[in-house]
């Protein structure tokens, strides 16, 4: 007989719907994830192997509040981005070349005009990655749950699994790093 243990921790409480549209399915995913991972350990019978994978927890809940800090930043830029209007800033930097305004005036619209577009690059880098990303940590999920099978027969490689996971939350604290460098 399978005894149920205590209470796993809950998921990570993060509130996707605070997010702009084009974020919130990472979010989503990353904690449909870690409830996936949640059950997976509460089924498993007591043992070292459910120890072992239970002990990754931290480290998946890790990746998924780094999901949830690098979505949550890229929409501030998103904010920022919003209240400069990177076309109103464009087009003044044309008409300043346009009318060979005093050349410190060129200067000062061209550094805020390339700091806009570094903005607008870095988000849409963060944008196409992040999903990417999230799709490593569900993998690693997926991958726990099927060394926890395989482990049942003898067959299993633990460590790989560790790599996997730590692969993938070191990305997403990257990315998020990376959004933290835009603001």
């Amino acid at each position: 007989m399978l005894r149920r243990r205590s209470r796993t921790p809950a998921p990570p409480a993060f509130d996707a719907t605070q997010l702009p549209a084009r974020y919130q399915p990472p979010v989503h995913a990353a904690i449909a994830a870690v409830r996936r991972f949640d059950e997976l350990v509460a089924g498993l019978p007591a043992g070292p192997i459910s120890e072992r994978i239970a002990a990754m927890r931290p480290r998946i809940a890790a990746g998924v509040q780094a999901v949830w800090a690098t979505a949550d930043r890229a929409a501030r830029v998103d904010r920022y981005l919003a209240t400069v209007d990177a076309d109103r800033i464009t087009a003044e930097l044309k008409a300043a070349r346009r009318t060979a305004a005093a050349p410190e005036h060129v200067a000062a619209l061209s550094a805020r005009f390339e700091s806009v577009q570094r903005l607008l690059n870095g988000r849409d880098e963060i944008e196409q990655r992040l999903p990417i990303a999230e799709a490593r940590l569900d993998a690693a999920v997926a991958r726990a749950a099927e060394l926890a099978l395989l482990s049942w027969v003898g067959e299993g490689d633990f460590a790989a699994l560790d790599a996997q996971l730590d692969s993938a939350v070191v990305e997403l604290e990257a990315l998020g790093a990376a959004v933290a460098e835009l603001r």
